[in-house]
């Protein structure tokens, strides 16, 4: 959990896909300022690989992502990474030892 990856998420979003109309540096800021409250919790690994999928697979190419959508991309990352390392195992079956 790193505000530096977070931030570098941030900063990543707003160069590739900018705003339709320019925004002053209060709004900027407090974009970036969302985004990063928002995505700091997850990991460095599945932020690197939520700006990865969003560079790669982000079908409207203009204009600024929400935050929802930057919140959207690092836990959709969670998942593809958490499956990973589960081999493929469903969620709940993952700590299946004990059946109670």
């Amino acid at each position: 959990m790193s505000t530096a990856a977070a931030k570098k998420f941030a900063n990543k979003a707003l160069q590739l896909f900018p705003p339709f109309r320019p925004w002053d540096d209060k709004q900027e800021a407090d974009w970036i300022e969302d985004v990063m409250r928002h995505t700091a919790h997850f990991s460095d690994d599945v932020v690197e690989r939520a700006a990865s999928d969003m560079v790669t697979t982000r079908k409207r190419k203009e204009g600024t992502p929400a935050v929802s959508d930057c919140i959207r991309y690092c836990a959709e990352a969670k998942r593809w990474m958490d499956a990973a390392t589960n081999k493929g195992k469903l969620a709940f079956s993952a700590n299946a030892e004990d059946p109670y």
